[in-house]
This record gives C-alpha cells, structure tokens and sequence, in this order.
C-alpha cells in the first residue's frame, strides 16, 4: 500500500510540471519534440503545430510564437494547388514573395514555365524539366541563345528602366528576318531581350528626342527566326508629318520577346534611343492612368465600384449617361472618341444640346441633325454645315467669284498628300463654297491671277464635306488648279484653304466646266457662262432645248444596228465621245475586242462585259485589270517591292492625279490587288526613287480613282495619298510612271486603321499593316478575331 501510493504521488508531482509532456489526455504529446511538432497548442491559439499553426516556419521550430516568414518560403501550400513555395510554386518568382496565388495551367496569367505546354519546341515541357526554367514561375521556357535572332544579331537584355541608346555601324550587326514593314534586307539592327511575366501591352518607341536615324522596329515572340514568331512592326510612328522614327503596340501574353530595332536601309546610320514599356490593359485594375496602355484610361466605369483601365467614356461601349446612345459619334455628349463625359442636355432639348441633335435643320437644307445630315459628322456636331464650319458657306452662281480670307477660322485641314511640298502646315484659315453642277466631263476650280498669288490649296470635296477630296492641288507660284474627271449632277464643296497661318489675302476663285453629251447648253443651265459644251458635243437645238450634241456613242440609239447601244454597251464604243458605233466586226468575230469575243481569255470563269468585272466596255481589249498584261500582284503585306523595268505601258494614269494637271504619256505601269477589311482609313504611297502616280481603283478597275497622287511623299517622286472610310472589299492600286523615263525598284506601302468590328487576322492586314483603332485591340479566338 505504502509503495502504491508512493508511485502515485511521483506521477502527481510529474504532471504538474509545466515544462512535462506526455501526461494527462493528450495522447498525441510527444516528449522531448519541438514545440512546433510536439502535439502541443503551446501559445494556445487553437492551433497545434506546423504547419496549421502560423506561429511555427517549420516542424524543428522551437516556438510556436515566431514571425510569420513569406508565403513563397513557408513550407506551406497556401494556395492549395498541390505546389510548395519557391521553385516549385507557379504563384512564386522569388522566395520572399508573400502570395503563391497562380491562375495555371489554364490562366492567362501562367507562367510558361507551368502551363503544360512545350513552348519553345524543345521536347520538354514545364520546370523542372525545360533546361530553359529556372522556377515554375519563370515566363519563358527559352534558354538564354546568342544567335537566337540569327547569327549575327546582336542581342542585349533590356535594362530593368526600359530604355537603351545605341549607334548603328551598318559593318556590325545585321537584321537577319526582315518584317513586314519593308525595311532593306541586311539593315542593321541590335535586338533586346524583354521577358513579360503577367499579359500586359507592350509598347517600344524610338521616337524620342536623341534618335536621329530612320528606324524600323520589330517585336518577335521566343523563337526568334521563325518568321511565325513576327508579332507587331512599325515604320514611322507618323507619315503625315513626316516622323520617321518608329512605335510598336501591342498585347503580349507571358513570355520572352525581342525588340529589334533596325535601320530602315541597309547604309543606315546614326543615333536611336529606345523606350520600352509594359502597360495594364483593358479591364485591368489599376490606380494611375500611367498604369494603363495609352490611348486607356484609369477610372471607375458606370454601375461598377473599382478602378480598371478602360477605353475613355465616348469610346468605351458602354451608355454612361443613360441616354440611349452609346459613345461618339452616337451620343450628342461627345465630341470625339477620347472624350470622357456623353454629358449632355438634349433630353430637355436644352441650350447646350449641339445643332447636330436638336431636332432643327440649322442649315436648311431639307436634313436635320446626325446622320440624316451629312455634314454632320457626328451626333455632338456643333453645325450642320460641313462638319462645324464657322464662317458661311457660300453658293458658286458665276465664273468668276471675289472672295478674301480675312477674319476666316481655321476649321478644315488638307491633307498632306495635297501639299506642292509634301507637307502640311497647321493653322491656315479657310473658306468653302457650294457649287451646284449638272453632268459634267470635268470641272476645273483655280485662283490663278496675273498679279500676287494666294497660297491656297484648292480642293473639291463631296457634299459631305469629307476628305479624301475628289480632287486637289497647290501651286505657290503661280496659283492653284483642280481638275476633276467626269462629275455626276449634283452639289459639291470648293474648299479654299490657306498653306499657312500667314496668308490671310483676297483672291478670285474661276470656275469652269465641260457639259457632258446631252445636257442643256441654255444660259440657265451653264452657271452664268462658267460651263460650256466639249467641241465634240456642239451646242446644238432651238431655244428653250439646246444641248450638248451627243456622239453617236452617247445618242441612246443604235447606230450600227447589232442590237447594243453606246458607251459602254457597244463594242465599236471606246467611250462616250466616240464619233461611230461602227469600229467592231463583231458580227464576223475576226477584229472583235476582247471585251466582246464570247471568249474567257483570262480564264476566271467570266466572259466578257458586263459578266467580267475587269472589262470596263464592251470595247475593252483585256478582260484583265486596266488591260494589263504584266502578273497583277496580290498584295500581302505592307511593304512590297517591284519594279517596273520591263513592264508594259498598259494603263494611263489621269490627269488630275498630277501635279501639274498634265497627264503624260509612256509611264510604264504595275497593277495589284489588294483586298481589305472595313476601314476607316487607308494609305497608300511608294518610296525608292521612281517617279509614279499612284491611284486607288474600285473592284471594276473603273475610273475616276477612289483616291490618287503624284507628289506627295517625303522625296521627290514618291506618292502618298490617305482615303476615308472603306468598305471591306476587293480594289486594285495602279502604279504607274510619271513619263517613259521613270522605271526602276520601288516599294509599295500599304497601311491603315481598322473600323471597329472588322477582322484583325494577321492574314487579312496585310500581316498588320492594317491596325485596330486607338483605344481598341485585337481580340477574340484564333481565326474569328475583331477590333474590340
């Protein structure tokens, strides 16, 4: 009994210990263990042991109470995906990163070195298996590669600002793959290495102060020489005012990527400085609209709580004022895409509703407000009359009109491809006309006088007022001239517009016309004398129903007696003025055109005019664009070389395409297909030295041009020209020599900006060429995506 109880009392004393273990219920408790493996809730927290404890950073810990150490270097899978810490965690690029979070395998966010796929070919997929990963959060797979861009190209990591200067030394590193945006093979060139690890935009700029060289940049995905690896290019940030520096935007999943940046030609040399940064992108949260990609700004969007970048209000898709009416040109609360209210009182029909939604034809002119006025370029138009002139518009009504420019106000601007110069001064005030016409051969609108000239650049636009012009010109000496081709009946916009913010003198405006075959020769119909009939087409007829005399190809009769009427239905037609339908033998097939011949002589299915669309007449001699007979070249990039050394004299270009208004004659021409989405704008020119014109033809090959030029690129001989919107389409681009003596190597450039909703493949943008709107990006699945 007495050594019972003293047994007893030993254990007692023991389990009252506070340092003992292993007494009590606790059948877990484990003597002599660290505290953080003991079995023990040691800080009573209610928590026992790592790792449910935070207290403890690993099993061997001591103490229960120690300070919690970052998530990435835990132990602990804190994100439950299966991963621990840093390298195995996708969520950790660096041990002391306090979040494992990750959106893998399938997360836009996953890192490449994660996301179960072999991303640079190599055989082998994901860490730890890529000898290219050094973490499961690493956003390439790629192995730093010398030669990666090519032998030869020299490769430098960007340093961690972004920004870099070099000098090009055309005998060091040269450019390898050319890019779709024509620079010279072999130009030099010096790429950077740029790893992205979460999606962003991706901007890379050389237009910065210390550049002076014409650079081309390249953006390219990993595997560098593939020419799959191609993801965005740029040459020149700004034609238009004649920058030749270059910016490249894009978005970019995670991953390595080079930005080279090349010498437009191979001699190239001089200074570049290069900035590249990363940007949010739209729907990412954010804090400063410095975060965001440009053209996006950092707000709260209608009915949502957070801050994201997003495309500002008028551009946004969205009806933040609750009108109705969603972002310009719909919405009367703004005045372009970038604005950022659609506030607006035209509910009320308040004092501040603009004229292009009140309800009112401000203009009187039978339309009222946008877009049953075209004047009206948009629902918060401020005037009805071409697109918010200020000044009053005046009516044409004789040959000769007295006008001056003073205290006009610079609201309309000419396009540079309308300059003598090439080049397109702000500030120049202006004045615009109306001038009501019949059918017409041609109208000619100049201020050439025998005392002091005017600068003016003379156009004559559509009835909308908007530009690409029908046609324009400028000549500083001498004075202005445009000529038109054919013109229906109808009213068109004279627009008389100062070269510059110094001219503010008088001018006369002339005006002259050439009535096409059958319309009226009274004095009623001839604007005062300023219209006349073509010698071919006498004024003929009594009083009260003279007209122009019609040829016997524009009489409405069949003179020849084979069944088809005039131009263009009558084979012995070449055009409206031809003297006699009788020039065809097509009854005998011997000397019939090939327009006519019931043969497919260019083997595309269809026969002659009107079933094939490149016959213009049933005179046409070729059933082939513009009676080509060199290869039509289907254009599929931006840059494309030719030459027109040994080709052939088979189209004429017109004569209000040129400079002068004087067409000549032997120019040897090339002619390519060129099919497009929407577009809101397309330009067109060529560079290398030859002299051309350059026109923009529809689908049927038909004159006039949709848009042409001569003279309006950087170096003399190159043409440039900017259209409006288009449709999306098939259309040709005729390029054609100035005279018999202008052949040789040349570029054709093609670049745009896509209408919003048109596709964004690279295989239908002439391999981007052809870009989203600012504040608007590339999206959607892989053979579907669209402007958004």
């Amino acid at each position: 009994m007495t050594s019972r109880l003293a047994s007893f009392l030993s254990l007692l004393t023991m389990c009252t210990g506070l340092a003992l273990v292993g007494c009590g219920t606790d059948n877990n408790a484990r003597s002599g263990s660290p505290q953080c493996s003991d079995g023990i809730d040691n800080d009573g927290d209610g928590l026992i042991d790592f790792p449910e404890d935070p207290g403890c950073t690993a099993a061997t810990d001591n103490t229960e109470d120690s300070a919690p150490v970052a998530q990435c270097m835990d132990g602990r899978d804190n994100d439950g995906d299966g991963k621990i810490d840093y390298p195995e965690d996708p969520g950790c690029s660096a041990p002391n990163q306090e979040d494992e979070a990750d959106d893998c395998p399938n997360g836009p966010g996953c890192p490449a070195c994660s996301n179960g796929k072999d991303d640079d070919s190599n055989g082998t997929t994901d860490y730890p298996n890529d000898p290219g990963c050094t973490s499961a959060a690493d956003p390439s797979e790629v192995t730093a590669d010398p030669n990666a861009c090519g032998v030869g190209l020299k490769i430098i990591e960007l340093p961690t600002s972004g920004m870099d200067e070099g000098t090009f030394n055309a005998t060091e590193s040269k450019s390898v793959n050319p890019s779709p945006c024509g620079e010279d093979a072999g130009a030099p060139a010096v790429a950077y290495l740029v790893k992205v690890d979460h999606a962003s935009t991706l901007v890379a700029t050389t237009n910065l102060p210390d550049s002076t060289a014409d650079t081309v940049i390249d953006v390219r995905s990993a595997m560098c020489q593939l020419s799959a690896s191609e993801v965005k290019c740029n040459d020149d940030a700004d034609t238009a005012n004649h920058i030749f520096f270059s910016t490249a935007q894009v978005e970019v999943t995670p991953g390595t990527y080079f930005v080279i940046v090349k010498g437009h030609t191979a001699t190239e040399s001089g200074t570049y400085a290069l900035q590249v940064n990363l940007y949010k992108h739209t729907g990412d949260a954010c804090a400063d609209v410095g975060e965001c990609a440009p053209g996006l700004t950092c707000r709260v969007p209608h009915n949502q709580t957070a801050m994201i970048c997003i495309p500002p209000v008028c551009g946004d898709g969205i009806d933040d004022d609750g009108d109705g009416k969603v972002d310009y040109p719909n919405d009367p609360g703004c005045s372009s895409p970038v604005d950022d209210s659609e506030d607006d009182d035209c509910a009320t029909h308040g004092p501040n509703c603009p004229a292009c939604s009140d309800g009112i034809d401000n203009d009187n002119d039978g339309h009222t407000d946008w877009p049953a006025d075209t004047s009206c370029a948009a629902a918060g138009g401020a005037s009805e009359a071409c697109s918010g002139e200020q000044d009053p518009i005046l009516p044409i009504v004789g040959p000769t009109t007295a006008s001056t420019l003073a205290g006009m106000h610079d609201d309309e601007t000419y396009p540079v491809s309308c300059s003598e110069f090439g080049t397109a001064v702000a500030g120049g005030v202006d004045r615009m006309y109306t001038i009501s016409v019949p059918k017409l051969k041609s109208l000619t609108v100049d201020n050439v006088t025998s005392g002091t000239v005017v600068d003016l650049v003379l156009s004559i636009l559509p009835t909308s007022c908007s530009q690409p012009a029908l046609v324009c010109n400028e000549n500083y000496y001498s004075g202005s001239t445009a000529t038109t081709g054919p013109l229906n009946a109808g009213t068109y916009i004279v627009l008389a517009d100062a070269s510059d913010a110094t001219i503010t003198g008088s001018f006369d405006l002339h005006v002259k016309g050439i009535l096409a075959a059958g319309q009226s020769c009274e004095a009623s119909a001839t604007l005062n004398g300023a219209f006349a009939c073509d010698p071919i087409n006498p004024c003929t007829g009594a009083a009260g129903s003279k007209i122009c005399q019609p040829t016997l190809c524009s009489d409405g009769i069949d003179n020849d007696g084979d069944g088809k009427i005039d131009y263009p239905n009558d084979p012995g037609c070449t055009s409206l003025d031809d003297t006699t339908e009788n020039s065809d033998d097509c009854a005998h097939g011997l000397m019939c055109p090939v327009c006519s011949d019931g043969i497919d002589n260019d083997g595309d299915g269809l026969k002659d005019y009107p079933n094939d669309p490149n016959c213009v007449s049933a005179s046409g001699a070729s059933e082939s664009c513009l009676g080509e007979t060199d290869a039509i070249v289907k254009l599929t990039a931006g840059a494309t070389a030719a030459n027109n050394t040994t080709a052939h004299d088979d189209s004429q270009y017109e004569a209000r395409c040129e400079l002068s208004g004087v067409a000549n004659t032997g120019g040897r021409d090339n002619v390519f297909e060129l099919t497009i989405p929407a577009v809101t704008a397309l330009t067109v020119g060529t560079t290398g030295g030859v002299d051309t014109i350059t026109s923009l033809l529809p689908s049927s090959c038909g004159i006039p041009a949709i848009a042409c030029d001569d003279e309006g690129g950087s170096v003399f001989g190159d043409s440039l020209f900017t259209t409006g919107a288009l449709a999306a389409g098939t259309y040709y681009v005729d390029v054609d020599g100035y005279s018999s003596s202008s052949t040789g190597a040349y570029t054709l450039n093609v670049s745009g900006t896509l209408a919003v909703g048109s596709s964004c493949e690279a295989t239908k943008t002439l391999n981007g060429a052809l870009v989203c709107p600012s504040g608007h990006a590339c999206g959607g699945t892989a053979g579907s995506k669209t402007c958004q």
